[in-house]
């Protein structure tokens, strides 16, 4: 960090997922008023002592029960009690549809938007399906016809500007980390063909629509944490995306099944949240999460620390408490995002590079810049390769058939040539690309 930058530090964020308010929340007689209390005090008590720089509540769908305008206003006065509580902005809420965000009336009701909706999701195959997606989002007289489901929805969301439409079929926003990384919080709709088919499906469950579309674009430096209410396995055509998901989602928040499941690897969080408002039964097991995320250098490489502070609702329900034990309140786990970057996105030549060759830095030359100049050179045949060796004077007695460009390179800077090889591997490089 050079003098005058800010540093970042952990960023932290609030995730809620399947809230579930109804039309009678907080009437004299809803005994759960006392479990939104509990996430309330647990937040006020817990999360504002363990936390740094708290930047957002994540609400991964299923806000409403059933669609109901009044469901949003209770869900509303809810997160702004937490919003002010943090001192936050209203629009620090992020939130995603569920499937009971859908008005079941609507497609009920109408005709066209039932059909529509049966159509996508009967299509055979992905780009069959983004064809059809892409034809009704384009009709000049009812391209909003796939969002009237989530109308009120909309409604809602609009406050918290993560409303979805026709002209924003997804949402993003930036957070500046440390080490010039950008944190990409990204919003996907998976509830376009929700209705009352969904429990018609014997012994299965009916799988929702994830278009190629809704996949995040590449960006330079940036890690990318994406809301969607349903997880991959509830996907048509998941085979298809979720491999490009895992490659551009790196840390991925779901809700929908109202059990918290976790997977951890070098490349992925998968994250499945518990529901914070289950209906009661046996199994009712309401729970939250707090996550941290913060980029540390380790190597020279742009590493996540990622905390995940898994809250769960004691034996007594009467409040909320780690899920780990009171030593141990979180899980840490590490995403290496220079390395997942140049593994998911560099040709395979790259694999050559010494992981020494990373660090330098040649006349203040970004670390892509290095790399092109090594990858190019790879690409050149032996006798251009040999032509700049020779003419740099960087030829050895020891050299025999392919040449080690880790050698070359220590060569080069212990007789001041280095910024000469890059600048003649580029030139050699670009000549023959032309004439060809």
């Amino acid at each position: 960090m050079t003098q005058g930058e800010e540093y970042m530090g952990e960023l932290s964020f609030i995730h809620l997922s399947d809230i579930h308010f109804v039309k009678n929340s907080n009437n004299p007689a809803d005994i759960d008023s006392d479990l939104r209390n509990a996430i309330f005090l647990d937040i006020k008590n817990n999360a504002k002592r363990n936390l740094q720089n708290i930047k957002g509540v994540l609400v991964s769908g299923d806000i409403a029960f059933s669609g109901n305008e009044q469901e949003y206003l209770k869900a509303e006065e809810f997160l702004e009690k937490i919003t002010s509580e943090l001192n936050i902005q209203k629009s620090s809420i992020f939130c995603v549809p569920g499937n009971h965000d859908v008005d079941q009336r609507i497609p009920k009701g109408s005709k066209f938007v039932y059909n529509a909706q049966n159509e996508l999701d009967k299509a055979q195959n992905l780009d069959e399906a983004d064809k059809l997606f892409q034809y009704y989002l384009e009709d000049p007289y009812y391209n909003e016809i796939l969002f009237k489901t989530i109308e009120q929805y909309n409604e809602f969301a609009k406050k918290c500007s993560c409303a979805v439409g026709p002209n924003m079929i997804n949402w993003n926003y930036e957070f500046e980390l440390d080490n010039d990384l950008v944190l990409d919080l990204y919003g996907m709709n998976s509830c376009f063909i929700s209705n009352s088919d969904d429990h018609k499906v014997p012994n299965d469950y009916r799988k929702m629509y994830i278009g190629q579309a809704q996949i995040p674009s590449r960006k330079d430096n940036n890690i990318c944490m994406g809301l969607c209410h349903h997880p991959p396995e509830y996907w048509k055509f998941q085979d298809k995306i979720d491999e490009r998901i895992n490659k551009r989602i790196d840390i991925q928040l779901y809700g929908h099944k109202h059990v918290q499941s976790m997977k951890l690897t070098d490349r992925n969080i998968i994250l499945s949240s518990g529901a914070a408002h289950p209906v009661r039964g046996d199994d009712w097991n309401p729970r939250y999460n707090w996550i941290t995320i913060e980029c540390v250098l380790i190597d020279e490489e742009r590493v996540v620390k990622v905390k995940i502070y898994s809250r769960i609702l004691s034996k007594d329900r009467d409040g909320f408490i780690a899920e780990q034990n009171e030593d141990n309140i979180y899980i840490e786990h590490y995403l290496n995002i220079d390395k997942k970057r140049r593994t998911d996105t560099f040709d395979k030549r790259y694999d050559k590079i010494p992981k020494s060759i990373h660090n330098y830095k040649v006349n203040n030359r970004n670390k892509n810049e290095i790399y092109d100049r090594i990858y190019e050179f790879y690409d050149l045949s032996y006798i251009d390769q040999t032509e700049i060796l020779l003419k740099l004077n960087l030829l050895d007695d020891t050299d025999r058939g392919a040449y080690n460009i880790q050698q070359v390179i220590e060569r080069a800077k212990n007789i001041d040539v280095l910024d000469k090889l890059w600048i003649n591997i580029e030139k050699r490089y670009k000549e023959k690309n032309y004439a060809s």
